[in-house]
């Protein structure tokens, strides 16, 4: 019953217990460093900074270290090893440099729009029709993209020595490797960097057909800054996982020609915009240019500094409470998700530090909707905690007002599996989970179905008395939730 990387573990791995920022340990780390250039080792090894000139190839390596000392699972347990990974490259932001006319860097076999065309194709330079990428060009091969090359020969592999499945998604720029060990053991920091993945790029060379001009100026390929992207995860049940700390590669083309326009910079807490501006000079976090010949008055979109975005929870987006909806035989004492905590794009403020800040929203024929009763501010984390806990058979989505993104828990007891339904089918998969076979296991709030604050064999039989409304609970079998709302409102 052993899985890997199916679509809910590539979005979601590893449930089980997060870190909120503030708890990152800097030790663990991965890195996307450069290891040859036209197939020649680069000379004094890896780096995460190199020069190149258009035409070069460049191959980078996924290099993972330092999560034991100190354990990046000590809040989890603590057996300072891995057991299963993934990261993700934010491709389609790196293979376009800082400014514009400015070629690109692209990974060695995509010959395809930047952004995904469907057929018809009537782009004479992409007039393939490709089922998953769409109108692609004659020398399209996404496999030459990435790989995971010789992880069983290579001793420095972060699964290395162990029985393990692996797997590399080059479905898009965004390329995503991964594996996990098939046991219950996982890989000790030995010190030293561990080999992860191979991502394969080539700095473009000019091309006529289609104006494009040779790559010059700065490329960043950043990982992707997000735990269900990027993540390592102990073996324990539940597992432990961390976003570690990331380190980007830079790859510097030669010096481009000089383009002037406008520059707008939101880094002061407020739209500063400059005309008359280097567009070398408009590179730094939080500024923007507007292209060739811009000015402030031209600039699109304006030159404001955008409203703080929600882009994390714990729970997180479409987390289910299949727990017992109150105590057996005390149906007043309700029992459920009662806070969710908004992790922000930038450090909370003003616009995020109120119950006024926020619109609660339900979805679903259940009965009730909560109120909030206080917010608390922890960098850019805010805490949203209810009155009561949320109401079952619902959705109830916290809406932050000033940037309409949300984030939305569900109570819906029984549903172990969280796939809305509350079935039989859940009674398997709290055994599957009890025997060690359910990969992510479940979080707490799917298998401790009688809220010991542990998953048991008990819980087995509460599952059941659920669905068949025993013990003073409601029938539970059947039941359902509608589809998750997004994270953006209305």
């Amino acid at each position: 019953m052993f899985k890997l990387f199916t679509r809910a573990a590539w979005l979601g791995c590893c449930i089980g217990v997060v870190m909120s920022g503030a708890d990152a340990l800097a030790a663990a780390t991965v890195s996307l460093k450069a290891v040859k250039i036209n197939g020649v080792a680069i000379p004094g090894g890896p780096t995460n900074t190199i020069d190149v000139v258009p035409g070069d190839t460049i191959t980078a390596e996924l290099m993972f270290s330092g999560w034991g000392n100190p354990k990046f699972d000590a809040l989890g347990g603590g057996t300072g090893l891995v057991r299963t990974y993934q990261a993700q490259v934010a491709g389609l932001m790196g293979v376009q440099s800082s400014g514009p006319g400015r070629g690109l860097v692209l990974p060695i076999g995509w010959d395809a729009p930047l952004i995904k065309d469907f057929p018809p194709c009537d782009d004479p330079l992409y007039l393939v029709p490709n089922v998953q990428f769409g109108c692609v060009g004659t020398t399209f091969n996404a496999s030459l993209m990435g790989s995971i090359d010789n992880p069983n020969l290579r001793a420095d592999f972060l699964l290395f020595g162990f029985g393990s499945t692996i797997a590399v998604a080059n479905d898009s720029l965004d390329n995503k490797w991964g594996g996990t060990i098939h046991d219950s053991d996982g890989q000790f920091d030995a010190g030293g960097a561990y080999y992860g993945g191979t991502f394969n790029l080539k700095a473009m060379p000019a091309r006529a057909a289609d104006g494009r001009p040779a790559m010059c100026g700065r490329f960043t390929f950043d990982l992707v800054n997000d735990r269900t992207a990027t993540f390592i995860c102990n073996p324990l049940t539940p597992p432990y996982c961390a976003l570690p700390v990331l380190q980007s590669l830079v790859i510097n083309g030669p010096p481009c020609p000089g383009i002037r326009g406008a520059c707008c910079n939101t880094t002061t807490g407020k739209g500063v915009c400059t005309d008359d501006v280097l567009d070398t000079d408009c590179r730094d976090a939080g500024e923007r240019f507007g292209g060739p010949g811009s000015t402030c008055a031209t600039l699109d979109p304006p030159c404001i500094i955008p409203p703080n975005r929600i882009v994390s929870s714990n729970p997180l987006q479409c987390a289910i409470d299949a727990r017992i909806p109150f105590l057996q035989g005390q149906p007043t004492q309700r029992r459920g998700f009662q806070s969710i905590a908004l992790t922000f794009e930038r450090t909370a403020g003003e616009t995020e530090d109120g119950a006024g800040d926020y619109t609660v929203q339900t979805f679903g024929t259940g009965p009730g909707s909560p109120t909030i009763s206080n917010v608390v501010l922890n960098g850019t984390v805010a805490t949203v905690t209810f009155v009561a806990p949320i109401p079952t058979r619902k959705w109830s989505c916290v809406l932050h007002n000033a940037s309409n993104t949300r984030r939305c828990i569900g109570g819906l007891p029984a549903d172990a599996n969280g796939d809305r339904t509350a079935a039989p089918v859940d009674i398997l998969d709290i055994i599957d989970n009890l025997n060690g076979v359910t990969n992510p296991p479940l979080a707490i709030y799917q298998c401790d179905i009688d809220r010991s604050a542990l998953c048991a064999p008990a819980d087995i039989l509460m599952e059941i008395d659920l669905l068949n409304g025993a013990s003073g609970y409601p029938v539970a079998n059947g039941t359902t939730l509608p589809a998750c709302p997004s994270t953006t409102g209305p």
